[in-house]
């Protein structure tokens, strides 16, 4: 009766400390999918610009100007004289940063205020203060460097710097950090979000089909995701201490037997 104790004990350890095909999967269709085949109906929500927000922001003009190649020349010119610095490192010098007023600092026109407008609506704000400046100005402003975070059971943690990626969701970011690892829990994903005083925490589950219509899908810069760890870690990694305290409780009951005969 005692050894069919001590045995049970070790087929539930066992079987909390296993991993499944399942455990190992993306992507997995509901029961209620008719098949591989999901419309993307997430579509990303335009993005209203926060303080620290680093724009790549180019001018055109069918009639040619000067003035056009002050904007032009100052994103290149940064990222090629950075030398051995990383690229993101020289979008970063580069780009036109959103100061703590929420302003951008403007060749000829000034300070532009940035904060909490989407990319298309600052290419019309600045487009038309350069009218004055520059005739049939074309204005094109995207994220010139994305910082998102990625903590927990993925093969290489910690902060990605990206360039010009303003269209990153949760898969290519997991992509980015190496995929998560064997004993990562892709039912239970946290999604870190700021938007302005408020953070929001989303539970995901990366493993089914259903992330791709969420608007969670699309990640914002500096997001953060955390992959939490399988019961299956926590038993691995006390293996040693469970070996040895299963050890012991066997020799405690062939014990007791021996002294109970």
């Amino acid at each position: 009766m005692k050894f069919s104790i001590a045995f049970f004990v070790l087929l539930v350890l066992i079987s909390f400390s296993c991993v499944t095909h399942k455990d190992y999967r993306y992507l997995i269709p509901s029961p209620t999918t008719a098949s591989d085949t999901v419309k993307l109906n997430a579509i990303q929500k335009d993005y209203a610009l926060q303080v620290g927000d680093v724009l790549d922001i180019k001018v055109s003009s069918n009639v040619g100007s000067s003035e056009v190649e002050i904007f032009n020349k100052r994103f290149q010119n940064s990222a090629s004289n950075s030398g051995g610095v990383s690229s993101a490192a020289g979008s970063y010098l580069g780009g036109y940063i959103i100061d703590q007023n929420g302003n951008i600092d403007i060749p000829l026109i000034g300070k532009v205020y940035s904060k909490g407008l989407t990319c298309y609506q600052l290419n019309d704000t600045i487009g038309e203060k350069l009218s004055q400046f520059i005739n049939y100005a074309s204005v094109t402003t995207k994220l010139g460097f994305f910082r998102i975070t990625i903590l927990g059971e993925v093969t290489a943690p910690g902060t990605k710097e990206l360039i010009n990626n303003s269209n990153l969701n949760v898969y290519q970011a997991i992509g980015y950090a190496g995929d998560v690892t064997d004993v990562g829990d892709k039912k239970k994903v946290k999604l870190i979000r700021k938007d302005g005083d408020k953070v929001t925490v989303v539970k995901l589950d990366i493993s089914g089909m259903s992330l791709i219509d969420s608007k969670y899908y699309y990640l914002q810069p500096n997001d953060v995701l955390y992959i939490e760890p399988l019961r299956a870690k926590v038993l691995r990694s006390n293996s040693a201490n469970i070996a040895l305290a299963l050890s012991a409780l066997t020799f405690i009951i062939v014990l007791l037997n021996y002294y109970q005969r």
